[in-house]
């Protein structure tokens, strides 16, 4: 009898491994679909300590852009989301200064299943307009990672990507994170100038991600 629990406990400890592989694996399939730059282009690798993120500061950014934060509803995307979000992120990478990769359905639901991704969902007027894909690693300390953001191309320049921004912050200090870390496309001037609006200094410039 003991054998055969024994024998019981080592396949559901092999099981659990490879699933821990398999989530290992489609997080960085997902990270490379949305950070490919096998054409030699970089990217710039930025930093924002949590504690920076003062209560004076963010006060101030919501203050500013009060008109649009009450106008955005933000939620978190389930199964029944994976069509909007793969809309969104084609749509609006597409036309973004950056190298784009359409993604697939798969791609996504498997980042979704993984309970270390989370991606958010902007709306306006019942309309979705952009997201954001967040990331917890768990090291020797957490670190929060966005690994994209995305917002249609009529809809930039008017806050949304701001009220995303914050509402990972918000998720953010809920998972005790130390810091956030995001990679910007050298070439996106606009993307890297959003991100030192919020707070974001250069690690390294530049750097080829080493996927």
């Amino acid at each position: 009898m003991k054998y055969t629990i024994d024998k019981m406990l080592n396949k559901i400890r092999n099981w659990i491994e490879r699933q821990k592989d398999s989530f290992t694996h489609h997080v960085r399939e997902f990270e490379n679909s949305l950070t490919n730059a096998k054409d030699g282009r970089h990217f710039i690798e930025m930093r924002l300590p949590i504690y920076k993120i003062t209560k004076e500061f963010e006060s101030a950014l919501r203050k500013k852009y009060e008109h649009v934060l009450s106008t955005i509803k933000i939620r978190e995307a389930h199964k029944k989301d994976v069509n909007i979000v793969r809309d969104l992120y084609n749509i609006s990478w597409s036309t973004a200064t950056m190298p784009f990769n359409p993604i697939q359905n798969s791609t996504l639901l498997n980042a979704i299943k993984n309970p270390d991704i989370t991606i958010l969902i902007a709306s306006q007027d019942s309309e979705d307009v952009g997201f954001i894909i967040l990331k917890v690693e768990k090291n020797h300390e957490k670190v929060g990672n966005i690994i994209g953001i995305g917002i249609l191309s009529e809809f930039r320049y008017q806050g949304i990507g701001t009220a995303l921004a914050i509402a990972s912050w918000d998720f953010f200090k809920k998972k005790n994170v130390s810091e956030l870390k995001c990679k910007v496309f050298s070439e996106n001037k606009s993307a890297y100038k959003f991100m030192t609006r919020l707070g974001f200094e250069e690690i390294m410039s530049p750097v080829r991600p080493t996927f």
